[in-house]
């Protein structure tokens, strides 16, 4: 069974949330090289997520 588009953008959208409380959760740890890795991941994953959100699919 295919998802909807409406699926799919709420899956996206729960994603983005998610990626959100991760970084809330990373901010509190002490500054560190592996923080601001963690941090760059975060963003650069949350970004991939909003881009597909944007971007239509097309078959």
């Amino acid at each position: 069974m295919e998802m909807s588009d409406k699926q799919y953008d709420g899956m996206l959208l729960d994603f983005i949330e998610d990626f959100e409380d991760i970084q809330e959760i990373a901010l509190l740890l002490p500054d560190s090289p592996e923080k601001q890795r963690l941090l760059e991941i975060i963003d650069r994953k949350k970004k991939k997520t909003e881009r597909k959100l944007e971007t239509p699919v097309t078959p």
